[in-house]
């Protein structure tokens, strides 16, 4: 008998399992099936789209939920507006008070006063009962006809992120760590989300001999963590180690449809396996 050693790809051995597939139970006690630890989908991803599409089923009036409510159209001869939101009290550093899509008070540091970067005035937010006030030293001239919209989020505690973290359309990246079946993902504005694959299939492999076709990863996972949810697809083909994520995102009472394309995963890890022949 003759023994030789032969250097063979994780993603190689996968190929043979075309058509397998791994489910974890309900209780999320399944075994996970090291046939996939050729799947990599680790990296951080860079979101191309994310719309809103709709809202949750939630309880719309729970602590943690983000709203939007909208007031006065702003004129060239008023300097002055106030109102009060329909939902109270309001999580700390949450609020953002916007005049259109083009000006904003933020609610960096959690004082109730709010600051601008190209707002000559000032604004404030009354925390427990939800009265704002903006007072203009020079009304934009941008902001003319535009609507007052405040966008907060209710409860009583003290949000420790800059607001960007409300705004989705400044979520531009997603980090993904994973570990067998259990991932974590990350977005660029520190909303961490933790949970498992649910669902693991190959779709497709590469022809051992001729090197024709393509190996090709379906994965159906379910993060959460905080006031977020994410639910969705990660496909990974090879040989391009082209790897991209469908989604839907679920943040507070908003959601979201998210598509995101990964970086390219270099075979790093090859293992060495000793075969026999006679």
């Amino acid at each position: 008998m003759q023994r030789k050693s032969t250097t063979l790809s994780l993603v190689a051995l996968a190929s043979l399992l075309v058509g397998c597939e791994w489910t974890s139970s309900s209780g999320g006690s399944s075994s996970w099936s090291d046939s996939y630890d050729a799947m990599n989908f680790a990296g951080t991803y860079r979101i191309s789209t994310i719309v809103q599409s709709g809202t949750s089923d939630d309880d719309s009036s729970a602590s943690g939920s983000q709203f939007t409510d909208s007031f006065s159209t702003v004129t060239a001869e008023i300097s002055e507006y106030s109102g009060t939101t329909s939902r109270h009290p309001i999580v700390k550093k949450s609020v953002t008070i916007r005049l259109g899509s083009s000006y904003a008070f933020h609610d960096l540091d959690g004082s109730g006063t709010l600051t601008s970067e190209n707002i000559t005035g000032t604004a404030t937010i009354n925390y427990s009962n939800g009265n704002w006030a903006i007072h203009f030293s020079d009304v934009p001239t941008a902001a003319i006809g535009q609507k007052i919209t405040v966008s907060y989020q209710v409860g009583t505690s003290t949000y420790g992120i800059d607001t960007t973290i409300y705004d989705p359309t400044l979520i531009t990246a997603i980090t993904v760590s994973q570990t067998g079946q259990y991932l974590t993902m990350k977005l660029n504005n520190g909303v961490s989300m933790s949970g498992r694959f649910t669902t693991v299939r190959q779709t497709g492999q590469v022809n051992k001999d001729t090197g024709a076709g393509a190996n090709t990863y379906n994965a159906q996972f379910e993060v959460s963590g905080g006031n977020s949810k994410l639910v969705g697809t990660l496909n990974y083909d090879y040989p391009s180690h082209n790897r991209y994520m469908d989604g839907t995102w679920t943040y507070g009472n908003k959601v979201y449809d998210v598509h995101a394309i990964g970086p390219a995963w270099t075979e790093s890890g090859a293992t060495t396996l000793t075969t026999e022949s006679n």
